[in-house]
This record gives structure tokens, C-alpha cells and sequence, in this order.
């Protein structure tokens, strides 16, 4: 039958075990959080420059169909007035 100072001594190491890994989870648990944080960060810098993004598209868009239309009505106009 095992001494009561050979569970007094397995119950304190199985105590500290725990409470390292307790320790190590507690840890684990804030990094985690933090990249978590900054996860969150970087999809948001992202949502930010795809919407920049969208902007300039139709801008571009914009002035891409606005060209060739100003140009057909100053052809228009020219060949008007040419008459």
C-alpha cells in the first residue's frame, strides 16, 4: 500500500501540472485572441482598399464611356455645321 507521503507528493505534482497547463491554455487563449484582433484588422484594411478599388473601376468606367460618346457628339456637331 503506497505511503501517504508518496500521495502527498504525486497529488502536488499533478496539482502543478495542472495548474502549468492551465497556464499554457490561459496563454493560448490571449494569442489566439490577438490574432484574432488582427485577423479582423486586416479584413477590414482590406474591405477599405477593395471599396477604393470599386471607385476607381467606375470611375474608369465612367470616363471609358463618356470618350467615345463625347466623341460622337462633337462629330455630330461638327458635321451639323459643316452643312
Amino acid at each position: 500500500m503506497p505511503s501517504a507521503d508518496s500521495w502527498d507528493e504525486h497529488r502536488i505534482f499533478v496539482t502543478r501540472t495542472l495548474e502549468r497547463l492551465e497556464q499554457i491554455s490561459s496563454d493560448h487563449e490571449e494569442k489566439d485572441e490577438a490574432r484574432h484582433i488582427e485577423l479582423l484588422n486586416r479584413i477590414s484594411t482590406l474591405q477599405s482598399e477593395i471599396t477604393s478599388l470599386n471607385v476607381r473601376a467606375g470611375v474608369w468606367g465612367l470616363l471609358g464611356g463618356a470618350l467615345p460618346a463625347l466623341v460622337v457628339l462633337i462629330v455630330m456637331y461638327i458635321e451639323g455645321h459643316s452643312k
